[in-house]
């Protein structure tokens, strides 16, 4: 989404539509199947083993921990059985996207290959093989707490590294889904007795667009979109947006929108809603 122009206030009216919205387009995965199948499919098979695998981590550090051990109970060895198909599915998942971004390298992902992505794909790899491995090797045995240990150190490694990176839309994207706005390039009208001016600086971001720049997975799709972009202009939404993240990161209230995305780039966009 091209942050110019975007409504910036939050609002939960229609509360039902936004439920459904969410089941269909963050669970359902909807749009990132439609908009690209394979790397969409993929995607949803990595995500779809995301949230299968979340009870059952929950539930292995909870028995470390001394806190809760249920790994002899019936339902769980059920629970862990039907999570094979799912490492299989999410092994298949990430290796299209690595092959993708590491050898496809469409532009929309940028000239350059991510080590924060390929890093985060060779975690995932990591877990899922750690996973299937458990279920083979002998417990109590030193090749069992090896490899139980690895996949506990990649799993709180993903907390060190998520909400410091891209990946931080695992916790973001339902949000944003959840409180689209129904209208896409809208431009409000400004009140000249209040003296409002639009967006001069980084503070005068509305609340909903800082979220919305926060969640960027920069997938590079605005990009590919964007009209001004394809015709050869300056403009490039997925760099405003990137740009506009770092200035909020950055804690730089103050700087100058113009400054931040570039004057020109913000005069060619035509709020399009793209």
């Amino acid at each position: 989404l091209c942050i110019i122009g975007a409504p910036s206030t939050i609002s939960t009216a229609g509360f039902g539509p936004r439920v459904r919205r969410l089941v269909v387009d963050v669970i359902g995965q909807r749009r990132t199947i439609a908009e690209r199948p394979l790397p969409g499919l993929a995607h949803a098979l990595v995500f779809w083993g995301f949230l299968a695998f979340g009870g059952y981590t929950l539930l292995e550090f909870s028995r470390g921990l001394g806190l809760l051990d249920v790994s002899a109970s019936a339902w769980f060895v059920g629970y862990r059985a039907a999570l094979i198909p799912f490492a299989v599915a999410v092994l298949c998942g990430i290796g299209v996207l690595l092959f993708r971004r590491v050898v496809v390298r469409p532009a929309g992902l940028g000239e350059q290959v991510s080590l924060e992505s390929v890093v985060i794909g060779l975690f995932i790899v990591t877990l899922m093989v750690t996973f299937l491995a458990a279920g083979s090797l002998p417990p109590d045995t030193l090749a069992a707490r090896v490899n139980g240990w690895v996949h506990a150190g990649v799993v709180l490694a993903f907390l060190v590294v998520i909400p410091r990176t891209k990946h931080f839309h695992l916790v973001l994207a339902p949000v944003t889904v959840f409180l689209r706005s129904e209208e896409l390039g809208a431009v409000p009208n400004l009140d000249f007795d209040r003296e409002e001016v639009g967006l001069e600086t980084v503070k005068d971001v509305g609340s909903k667009t800082v979220l919305d720049v926060l969640t960027c997975v920069e997938c590079g799709r605005c990009q590919d979109h964007c009209p001004a972009h394809r015709a050869g202009q300056v403009l490039n939404p997925k760099q405003i947006v990137l740009q506009m993240q770092g200035a909020v990161v950055d804690g730089r209230r103050d700087a100058a929108v113009s400054a931040v995305v570039g004057e020109e780039a913000l005069w060619q966009c035509t709020t399009c809603g793209a």
